[in-house]
């Protein structure tokens, strides 16, 4: 097969072995690009797995437990979880939204966790050790642990999301998501990705860690039947003594 366009195409798939089943293969085409392109898009998966520069740190894979139980003085973590209740309508710079777990969490404009662009706070950070309740999302603290909750956002049956935020003792603030705990059932290996489960409780594998503010893209489930596809934001505000 050999084309200029973009697409994805069936190639040949062998046998499947005695007592196993057959797998389906594909060949996805996504164009020719320069050296220089190549370079430059190398770069950019460099950032986006881990490496980012300054005070700002994705996950990279590497679980990390959730900061109250590392941390001695107390900072508060301010800012909280916003939502757009369509992604759609909202600017370029606040996009894309995703799920998969090999999408590590990134930052995008400040005011796409502003009411400027159609977002409002959904789960103020304060909030993960009290439990509340906010149209069909729930969630409850996980016991024992400090700023470690467990949401359901389409109630229950749906998602469970195990979701973490906390400071650590030098000002930098935490958010963590599909947590040790997290329950999603035949979409856990979508959810999870190549880093897949933490194993410790409120142990957290896909997160976000910055001494700066920012508004961050995080995790927004698939919807429900019938409805649009919500953004959802990690609104950073920093850190402050009790």
């Amino acid at each position: 097969m050999k084309s200029a366009s973009t697409g994805c195409y069936a190639i040949a798939a062998p046998p499947p072995a005695d007592g196993a089943v057959q797998a389906a293969v594909f060949a996805k085409f996504e164009g020719c690009s320069s050296p220089e392109a190549n370079e430059a898009n190398a770069a950019l998966v460099e950032t986006e797995t881990g490496q980012l520069s300054g005070d700002t740190q994705a996950s990279g894979c590497s679980e990390l437990p959730p900061p109250s139980s590392v941390s001695t003085a107390g900072l508060i973590s301010n800012g909280g979880m916003w939502n757009h209740p369509d992604a759609s309508a909202l600017p370029d710079d606040c996009l894309p939204t995703f799920f998969s777990g090999n999408t590590d969490i990134f930052q995008v404009a400040d005011h796409c966790c502003t009411a400027e662009v159609g977002s409002s706070e959904w789960i103020p950070f304060d909030t993960f050790s009290s439990g509340g309740k906010v149209g069909d999302a729930v969630w409850t603290a996980v016991s024992g642990i400090e700023g470690c909750m467990a949401l359901d956002p389409q109630g229950p049956g749906g998602p469970h999301a195990v979701i973490v935020n906390g400071c650590y003792d030098d000002g930098t603030q935490f958010y963590g998501e599909k947590c040790g705990g997290s329950i999603f059932g035949p979409f856990s290996s979508f959810a999870y990705g190549a880093c897949g489960e933490a194993a410790e409780s409120c142990g957290c594998k896909h997160y976000m860690k910055s001494a700066s503010t920012g508004c961050y893209a995080i995790a927004a489930p698939p919807p429900a039947d019938g409805a649009v596809q919500a953004a959802v934001f990690a609104k950073f505000e920093g850190c402050s003594p009790p």
